[in-house]
């Protein structure tokens, strides 16, 4: 899931399915990778944190964050969590490659 915003990663790590994607996510045998765009605001929150590795404690791939990224919504540098395209191909390659048959 890319980019998830700091709405559906708190409704996912609380099992909350009230849309398609959430459904689909919690319904999944699937690896889910999730991508977070999370400002540099909300990353300072400890909920937002602790949301984010809740997410990873349940066997989701969380893409790391860059060192800086760029705000789709400012349009500069900041120290939010924006997940690139090539560090969430990196982690679905992962996701994969760690895949459990059922």
């Amino acid at each position: 899931m890319l980019p998830a915003t700091v709405s559906f990663i708190g409704k996912r790590a609380a099992g909350i399915a009230d849309d398609l994607a959430l459904t689909t996510v919690m319904n999944t045998e699937a690896p889910v990778v999730i991508g977070p765009s999370v400002p540099a605001t909300a990353l300072h929150r400890p909920t937002v944190r602790r949301t984010l590795r809740t997410l990873q404690e349940d066997g989701f791939y969380v893409v790391p964050p860059p060192a800086a990224g760029t705000s789709v919504h400012e349009g500069r540098t900041t120290g939010g969590w924006g997940s690139e395209p090539g560090s969430a191909l990196e982690c679905a390659a992962k996701a994969l490659a760690g895949r459990r048959t059922v």
